[in-house]
């Protein structure tokens, strides 16, 4: 089972590294793989709503930036986690724009 973590560089609290210290220990006493990913506002670029990756290219954005990279290996993932902290219930804007973009 191979493990990929999101989390957010620029909003970061005590708690978040409490639980990522918890889970990557879970994981690893299991021997599972786990990448780790620091996202920032700038590494991933707002959907445009252009629609260009459903319609032109199979998946692909326009916006090459980090999303762009970590699509291409994302299917050998098995479990995606987002960590951050919520804003008035939702992601932050980072996180929003990691799932907006993801293809899964």
């Amino acid at each position: 089972m191979n493990v990929i973590i999101f989390k957010d560089k620029h909003d970061e609290t005590q708690l978040q590294q409490d639980i990522l210290k918890k889970v990557k220990a879970i994981f690893k006493e299991n021997k599972y793989p786990v990448t780790e990913i620091e996202v920032g506002k700038t590494d991933v670029l707002p959907c445009a709503g252009c629609l260009y990756c459903f319609l032109k290219s199979n998946g692909e954005c326009i916006r090459k930036d980090l999303i762009w990279e970590i699509n291409k290996t994302i299917k050998n993932y098995d479990v995606i986690i987002y960590l951050g902290r919520s804003v008035f219930g939702q992601f932050t804007s980072t996180m929003k724009n990691i799932t907006e973009k993801a293809i899964l």
